[in-house]
């Protein structure tokens, strides 16, 4: 079986596919191959935006993690940073998510890491993204994630949905929210960057499957110590334009799966209409948005959309748990 060709092989693929020969066999290999095809649409997608050549080396703040060859950065939060890696034993692709402050990281992220794989580990659903497994490196945390290829919802947000594949779209991850529950947790940062799609961005909208990611928030609602212990110290958590009123409000006795109701309702918004139900100038009056303020009706926005759509989509987004 022919290895993955170098970084440096495929960013000269992506400067000029029509510079030199390319073996048969290297392009049988990338026609077949997932990962190759994902960092060389990535390094074709970055020359085209902004004509640099691509960075060849593997920038010095990669880890060097046994058992993983790092190819590139898929994305990275306030916690992690996920990168796109190979893991030769076993012949796959993974998705590589290291804790953001590498071999700095304290105790309060070495619980939050525990957390988040225990909470991955739980599930078992078509529409989560699979943990492989989990490690720990000369002071390096980090996830073995299933490598899902075709990006996130937020890259496919540009075009609102149409309301038959929003529908459907909705339906899939609602279902593994619905799973996320029946196992005691709360998922508490549902959003487009949240969502893998198992697709290619060209692919027809109706062949992507969703895939729930990133419990980096999550945490078991029913078990108040527990409860108690993540959400922190008076800080709303989650994301703004997709929080509910009692994350903003830092409401610990009101947090329970309606929480994520609010959530999927923001995404169904955000599939439909092509916005956030909430978006100000800045992150405080957002969250004051979300406190106060009804979102703007989306057949206001478009009156094609389907009045039950949007009665299920605003009933979602209610102030009150009770009342979604």
């Amino acid at each position: 079986m022919r290895s993955c060709p170098s970084s440096a092989t495929l960013a000269r693929l992506a400067l000029d596919p029509s510079h030199g020969e390319t073996p048969s066999t290297l392009e049988e290999h990338i026609a077949g191959c997932p990962g190759c095809q994902s960092v060389l649409n990535r390094l074709i997608r970055n020359d085209a935006a902004d004509r640099k050549v691509p960075e060849l080396r593997p920038r010095d703040d990669w880890p060097r993690l046994p058992g993983f060859v790092i190819e590139g950065e898929l994305g990275r939060g306030s916690a992690g940073v996920v990168y796109l890696a190979r893991q030769p034993n076993l012949d796959r692709w993974v998705a590589l998510k290291v804790v953001r402050s590498g071999t700095a990281a304290g105790s309060r992220e070495h619980v939050r890491w525990l957390r988040e794989a225990r909470s991955f580990s739980r599930l078992r659903h078509e529409n989560v993204v699979r943990l492989h497994e989990i490690g720990e490196s000369e002071g390096w945390l980090y996830l073995v994630l299933e490598y899902i290829p075709g990006g996130t919802l937020s890259d496919r947000l540009k075009v609102p949905y149409a309301p038959t594949d929003a529908a459907r779209l909705m339906a899939q991850i609602a279902d593994a929210v619905d799973a996320i529950h029946r196992e005691g947790l709360l998922h508490r940062d549902l959003k487009p960057s949240n969502i893998l799609m198992d697709a290619s961005p060209d692919a027809p909208r109706e062949e992507a499957t969703p895939k729930v990611a990133d419990f980096g928030l999550a945490f078991a609602w029913q078990d108040e110590p527990t409860a108690s212990g993540t959400v922190g110290t008076g800080v709303p958590v989650g994301s703004p334009g997709y929080m509910a009123p009692e994350q903003v409000s830092n409401q610990r006795d009101r947090l329970s799966p309606a929480t994520d109701v609010h959530g999927l309702g923001a995404l169904l918004y955000h599939a439909i209409t092509g916005r956030p139900p909430f978006a100000a100038r800045s992150v405080a009056e957002t969250l004051d948005q979300i406190r106060h303020e009804d979102p703007v009706s989306p057949r206001r926005l478009d009156p094609g959309i389907p009045r039950d759509l949007e009665t299920i989509c605003l009933k979602c987004l209610r102030k009150d748990p009770a009342r979604r």
